[in-house]
């Protein structure tokens, strides 16, 4: 899997981290650091699908004026008259 630093961390990532870096102070992650670290990671979630949503809404926009404009210029040896 790719890393992409673009992507917000899901819920299962962010409580992951948060054990990591409890148990790197030594500690144990108490039951309201993981209960907020799932929060955070559900949040990002639904950030993650809205831009996938408008991502979409974006593309079949792009279609419809394709559908719509005429005379548009889209191969390079359209370029030069």
């Amino acid at each position: 899997m790719k890393y992409n630093p673009n992507k917000p961390l899901s819920s299962y990532h962010t409580k992951r981290f948060a054990s990591l870096s409890s148990a790197q102070q030594g500690k144990s992650i108490t039951e309201e650091e993981l209960k907020k670290a799932n929060d955070i990671g559900r949040k990002n979630e639904l950030e993650a699908i809205d831009k996938i949503k408008n991502k979409e809404w974006k593309e079949k926009e792009i279609e419809m004026l394709k559908k719509t404009v005429k005379n548009v210029k889209t191969d390079r040896s359209q370029w030069f008259d």
